[in-house]
Formats: C-alpha cells, structure tokens, sequence
C-alpha cells in the first residue's frame, strides 16, 4: 500500500525522521515478496547511529519477517517476504532508533491473498479527455486509499464496442471526447500497484450504430423492442411520448446472434492483442433497473418467458469463466440495483455489487443486513454503492458523520462501500461519487479523504477475520442499546464481534449529528460451545488510538443456554474502551 498511518515522534534532538512508507503493490499472493520503500529527512550532519528496523506482523504481535538495517541511504528499499500458506492483513512496520532509543515509527498494511475478490475495496475512474498526467500519482493516491479495484466507466465509444482501436473518439450518442491512451496510461499505472482495472459495460445495451449493425432487440411479451433513455421502455412507447432513444435493450439469451457477437467483443476487451488500444482485468457488468418478477421476451427464442434475471446470470456465469480463462488476478460481478436478481448471481460473479437507493432501503440498520445477510450463502465480498444525491435534501458530497456512518454500516455487515476515485494527482486531491453518473463526481475534504482512509486500512488489517471465503456469518446472543451488532467466526480462530452505534441516527440518506462518544462499555458475547477464549482486543477507525486493534480488560463467567437454545461455553464480559460510531471486538479463542 501507500501512506504513512501512524508515525510516533520520540527524541526531538533526532537526527531523522520517517518520510513516508510505501510497498510497491496493494496486495500480494502467499509467498510473494512485496518491496517496502522508506524515505527519510535528515535534520543533522552530526555523528550518529540511525538504524532501520523493518517487520511484517500481525496485529496481535506475531512477527513474520523483521530486518535491520544501518547507514541509511535518503530511501531505503526493503523486500519483505510474506508467508507461503497465510493470507490475511499484515502490518509492515518500520521503526527507527537512534543511541538505543526508538525516534520514529510508521506502520502500514498489506493484504495477502490468493483471491483478492475476498478482500475488494473499489473505486472509479470517469474522465478520459486530461492528457499529461502523473499516472503512478494517481494510482498512488487509491492505495493510499487501500483501494485494490477500480472501475472504468464509460471509456468506451459506444454500448456494445468495448474494445476501441482508435487513439480518440467520442462515446455515443452524447459526444463526449474519450483519449485512448489516457485509459491505457491509467491501467498499466493501476497495474503496476497491484490493481485490479474492471471494465464498466452493459448487460444489454447497444448504442444506435451497434444495434444497426446487430438488430436483434430484447422485446416485451407482444414482441416489440424495449429501449433505454433513464427508463426502461418499448421503443414505440418512446416514440409516442417523444422520448429520445439513448440504448437500445438486447436479446442475450444463448442462442441470441447477439449473444455471440457480445461475448466475442468481451473477448477483445481482455486480451493483449495490439490491435486493440488496452485491455481489462474484468467486468462490472451494468443493468438498468428491474422489478424482480421481469420476464426476457425476444423474437423466436425459447428463452422467452423465463426469468430476466435468470437469463442475465447466464451470461454473467458465461463472462466470468471467459474471463478467469484469460486473466489471473481477475473478477466480474453484476449491478443488483436496489437487490434485483441478487440471489441468482451467488457464486456466478466474484464479488457481489449492490447500488441502493433510499426508495429501497434508507435505513443504516438496511445497510448493514444487506451486507450481512447476501454474504451469508458464500462468504462472498459485499460491495455497497450509494450516492450523497440520494440524500434528503440532496448532496452533492457526503456530510462527514453521513460518510463514517454508511462506512460503519458496511463494515458492520462485512461489506465495503465504493466512494472514491478519480484523482487529482497534482492537488493531492481524490474525488467522490456523487450521482449514479460518474463524471459529476465532486472532490473530497481531507476529513472525508481521512475517514475513508482508515475504515478502509482497519478493514484490510482484519482481512479474514471480518470478512473473506473462511469467514462465515455467526448468530449470536450480542446486544447493546442503541447498536447494531453482527458476528462473524473465522477458520484461523478468531471471533469479530462489529458494532454499529445508531444512537438517535435512522437514516443514512438524512443529516446525522455526531454521537459523543461512549466510554469503559461492558459487551458480553456467549462463546459457542467448544470455544475457550484465549485474547481479546478491541479495534476502531473512529480513534487513532485504536486504528491498530489492542488488548483489552475482559472476564469470563459460566456458560448457560442462549435466547436460540444453543449451548454457550461461558460469557465473554468484554471493557469497550472507546466506542463512537463503529468498533469490533476480536476474540482469539481455541
């Protein structure tokens, strides 16, 4: 990753201090080995003894990988080997002593993984038409954000041609001005940090001149065409209330001539051909908005009459194999927009995207069992998408409380949240989603840029721990007034216990006031039978002091039989040192 997280200055007549901390990828594979940049400011000239000390650690202490190193050059390079067989999150950790004494630290993470699927954290691209800039800057500054997927949107010149050849070209039919090599610069930047570039395209979707080519529309059940221009309609419905005709819907079934030419222009969007201008490592494949009863309808199918969203995840599971066929790392998912078809793509897309709307859940205590409840089935990644202009009254950027709140609920659920992307390289500056239309995308407020910053570092730390394919959702007899608790058991022994503080707070798309924070908290979770607590640390992003998870006061008292019926090994009375908004509770047991 990128970014110096926590630095502790010790001895002012120091000599030099950490810089900054950077590892060249936001994720690597088990056995990798990640280089680990430290840059240094001298102060004085003077005779001393600095030394570097660099390790790569688990929260709870377990050191991995530790090297030492003298006469330090202004940037240190350091490889860190990571384990052949674990995953998880990892701290590197760098430390500086001068005479015997520490002056300096910093800390980062990384996250290991053999699918980093299980550990998504996405942002975006939107804007193509700005040619000169630092690309390794961008790419910087989302892993910085510890993002390690991001989505490219509308980089295409039309719905249905998503592999261009020429160097520029406009996006049909709105005439937007699109540089190719500006969307090839920001992949191989994005690449060479270990990220993830998915391809936004269409389910459905054809463009006027693409559909001119291949007619073969998805209809309604008496067989007429069925289009797109903000709704879903039939082409002759459009006409008749003198709407334009944005998209037009297709036929993509199996046996659909469509079908075939869809799939075959997929294809190129992958591949390394130099015939094509750049290529992806998946898709986030779009749709337009469905009730979940919809029916596919097309001319001569045998499909019609079946389930849309049946039909979609055909072709979604068809796109997927194709693409983890010629890519590695690679993922797709499908946009459930408001839920739709969300049970069908279980186990067909990778990770699963949910965009919400607050006409469909606008509670934070919603967001939470969204997250919680579609993961349940698989253990499978929960990306959330929610936007500040669905706010009552609308926003264009999220009020900070609404942000940490929306984050909170997400994590709350073992879920993650898409909000940042399109960088400002030479302001520092990431911007934020603002509408279901990237490009009006506004910029952050550092409060914002550092509130999405450590929710997302604390949920890389405890990478298959809270969430991840071995982390199952656990039900458990955990209350505490005026929160929201979930509970997750994980295959390396461990127990997340997540609290989201709702307090007064309803809604996440109305104004929210922050809570004073609570303090010296008792929390008491039934241990399931034949689990023996062994440590206990409690973790926030709401608290620089508790970024890292640390130890806490706790007590252990008889078993007995909860509200479920379930036998309990004995009660966990756990001292929440410090809770605001979200925190968890980490139960290492055997």
């Amino acid at each position: 990753m990128c970014a110096l997280i926590v630095c502790m200055c010790g001895d002012a007549g120091a000599t030099v201090r950490i810089q900054s901390l950077t590892a060249d990828r936001v994720w690597v594979r088990p056995g990798e080995t990640a280089s680990v940049a430290v840059a240094f400011q001298f102060f004085d000239s003077s005779p001393s003894d600095p030394s570097l000390s660099v390790r790569l650690k688990r929260f709870d202490g377990e050191i991995v990988f530790s090297q030492q190193m003298a006469n330090l050059p202004e940037t240190a390079h350091v490889p860190v080997p990571t384990p052949d067989l674990r995953e998880g999150g990892y701290l590197i950790e760098a430390t500086l002593e001068e005479n015997g004494a520490v002056t300096d630290a910093a800390r980062e993470v990384l996250t290991v993984a053999r699918n980093i699927s299980d550990d998504l954290r996405y942002g975006f691209y939107a804007n193509w038409d700005k040619p000169g800039a630092d690309y390794d800057r961008k790419a910087g500054l989302f892993a910085r954000l510890h993002i390690n997927a991001i989505e490219y949107y509308d980089y295409f010149p039309a719905h249905g041609r998503y592999a261009p050849t020429a160097a520029v070209y406009t996006y049909e039919p709105f005439g937007i001005r699109i540089l190719g090599d500006d969307v090839r610069r920001k992949i191989e930047s994005a690449r060479r940090r270990g990220i993830l570039s998915i391809a936004y395209v269409a389910a459905y979707a054809a463009s006027r001149s693409v559909y001119e080519r291949y007619p073969y529309p998805m209809t309604d059940a008496a067989g007429t065409p069925r289009i797109f221009n903000g709704s879903v309609m039939t082409e002759s419905e459009a006409k008749r209330r003198g709407k334009p005709v944005w998209f037009h819907l297709m036929a993509i079934d199996r046996d659909s001539k469509w079908r075939a030419y869809i799939m075959d222009e997929f294809r190129r969007a992958l591949d390394d051909s130099p015939a094509d201008i750049f290529s992806f490592d998946g898709f986030e494949i779009d749709s337009y908005g469905h009730d979940r009863n919809d029916r596919y309808y097309s001319r001569g199918s045998r499909h019609s009459g079946r389930l849309l969203s049946d039909v979609i995840m055909e072709l979604v599971t068809d796109v997927r194999v194709m693409t983890h066929g010629m890519k590695d790392p690679a993922a797709v998912s499908f946009n459930c927009v408001d839920e739709y078809g969300i049970e069908s793509m279980y186990g067909a897309v990778d990770f699963l995207f949910i965009e919400n709307w607050a006409s469909h859940k606008s509670r934070l205590e919603d967001l939470v069992d969204i997250c919680f409840r579609h993961r349940r089935p698989n253990n499978q990644r929960v990306i959330l998408k929610v936007y500040p202009a669905d706010m009552k009254p609308a926003r264009k950027s999220w009020p900070a409380e609404n942000l940490r709140y929306v984050l909170a609920a997400a994590l709350t659920g073992g879920g993650s949240v898409m909000v940042a992307g399109e960088p400002a390289e030479r302001r520092g500056e990431m911007h934020a989603l603002n509408s279901l239309y990237y490009p009006d995308n506004v910029a952050m407020s550092n409060e914002n840029f550092d509130i999405l910053r450590n929710y997302n570092f604390l949920d890389a730390l405890l990478y298959r721990i809270t969430h991840g394919s071995n982390v199952r959702n656990l039900e458990t007899d955990v209350r505490l007034p005026g929160c929201v608790v979930r509970s997750f058991d994980s295959d390396e022994g461990w127990m997340a216990v997540q609290i989201l503080r709702t307090g007064g707070n309803r809604d996440w798309c109305r104004p929210i006031a922050p809570p004073d924070p609570l303090t010296d908290t008792e929390l008491v979770v039934p241990m399931p039978a034949g689990k023996r607590p062994l440590h206990i640390y409690y973790a926030s992003p709401d608290s620089d002091e508790f970024l890292i998870p640390r130890p806490v006061d706790w007590t252990l008292s008889a078993g007995r039989v909860s509200a479920s019926g379930a036998p309990s090994a004995g009660q966990v009375h756990a001292r929440i040192p410090n809770l605001t908004v979200f925190g968890v509770v980490l139960i290492r047991y055997e």
